[in-house]
C-alpha cells in the first residue's frame, strides 16, 4: 500500500511539474509576442502564469532558454506528432495527395495555434541577440532532420527527384507558415474556410497553378 501511495504522489507531482511548465510556456508565448523579447521580463512571465520566480527558473533558467521554448515550440511539436503518425503509416504506401494534404493540413493548423510566437520568430530575428538567435535555429534544424529523412523516402518513391530534397521541404514550410503569419488584411480572400484553404494549398504545392494533375496525353 505504502508503495502504491509513493507512485500516485510521484505521478501527482510529474503531472503538475508538467502544468506549470505549460503554463510558463503559455504565458511566456503571450509576453514575447506582445512585447517582443528585450520587452518581456522573467518576473512579468512568472507573474503572468501565476508562479513564483523562483519556480519560473526551477523550468527555464534563462529568459534565452524561455524564448527558445516557445519561439520553436509549434513547428518542433508539428514535427514530433507528424513523424510519429507517418512512421507508422508507410508500409501502407499512402498516395501523393494523403501524404502532402495531411503535411499541410497538421503544420497549418499548428501554426494558426501559435501565431503570434511565429510572427515573432519569422520578423523579429535581426533584433535578437546573436546566442539567442543561434539557440532558436539550431533547435529547429534539429527537429527537421527527421521531416528531410521522411520526405527523401517518400519523394524518391514516388518518382519524384529528391535532389535538394531539404530546399523543397523548407520551402513547403515557409509557403504554409508565412501564409498563416502574414496579416489576414493583406489580399483577403474570399473564404475563410479552413478545410478549403488546406485543399487548395495542398493542391498548389503538389500541381503548381493547373491545381489539379495534368491529363494523360499532355
Amino acid at each position: 500500500m505504502a508503495t502504491t501511495n509513493q507512485a500516485n504522489h510521484q505521478t501527482r507531482t510529474r503531472r503538475r511539474s508538467t502544468d506549470l511548465r505549460a503554463m510558463v510556456v503559455q504565458a511566456a508565448e503571450y509576453s514575447f509576442s506582445q512585447l517582443g523579447y528585450k520587452g518581456a521580463t522573467m518576473a512579468g512571465i512568472a507573474d503572468r502564469a501565476g508562479v513564483t520566480r523562483s519556480v519560473l527558473t526551477r523550468h527555464f533558467a534563462t529568459k534565452a532558454e524561455l524564448f527558445a521554448e516557445v519561439m520553436t515550440k509549434p513547428l518542433l511539436q508539428f514535427i514530433d506528432e507528424w513523424t510519429q503518425r507517418w512512421t507508422g503509416r508507410l508500409d501502407g504506401q499512402p498516395t501523393e495527395p494523403e501524404l502532402v494534404h495531411e503535411f499541410v493540413s497538421d503544420l497549418y493548423r499548428n501554426s494558426r495555434a501559435h501565431v503570434g510566437a511565429l510572427r515573432l520568430l519569422m520578423f523579429s530575428d535581426e533584433h535578437l541577440e546573436p546566442a539567442v538567435r543561434q539557440q532558436v535555429w539550431q533547435k529547429l534544424n534539429q527537429g527537421l532532420t527527421a521531416v528531410l529523412d521522411i520526405a527523401d523516402r517518400e519523394i524518391g518513391s514516388h518518382g519524384y527527384p529528391t535532389r535538394h530534397v531539404d530546399v523543397t521541404v523548407r520551402a513547403i514550410i515557409s509557403m504554409v507558415m508565412g501564409y498563416v503569419t502574414l496579416d489576414p488584411a493583406l489580399l483577403r480572400t474570399a473564404t475563410t474556410d479552413e478545410d478549403e484553404l488546406v485543399t487548395h494549398l495542398a493542391s498548389l504545392i503538389l500541381y503548381g497553378l493547373a491545381l489539379q494533375p495534368s491529363s494523360p496525353g499532355t
